[in-house]
């Protein structure tokens, strides 16, 4: 697999969006639905009479932003950064002349 040339800043922004958008899904999936009367009243029967409502799932939600935000952000972390070999570095370093 090639190496994503990728900075910290965008590794954070990517792993970031990653999260949102699949918190999005999981909070639309596994909505919480319930049952309204004529009345307006929460019911726990299923009937025709009774209209159905779906609630977003906050919870679980804000629980998978923080786990795929985490494992995205490890993964590209580990995939994202050229290695730099340590003679580069010494190599920059000689280059400088101190007269």
């Amino acid at each position: 697999m090639k190496k994503l040339n990728l900075n910290h800043n965008e590794i954070i922004i990517l792993s970031v969006v990653i999260g949102v958008f699949m918190a999005l899904i999981m909070g639309y999936v596994f909505s919480s639905d319930y049952y309204i009367d004529n009345g307006g009243h929460k019911v726990y029967g299923q009937s025709e009479y009774y209209t159905v409502s779906s609630e977003f799932n906050y919870i679980l939600s804000f629980g998978s932003f923080i786990i795929v935000s985490g494992i995205s952000y490890l993964y590209l972390n580990k995939r994202g950064f050229p290695k730099k070999d340590k003679n580069e570095v010494s190599e920059k370093i000689n280059d400088y002349n101190i007269d």
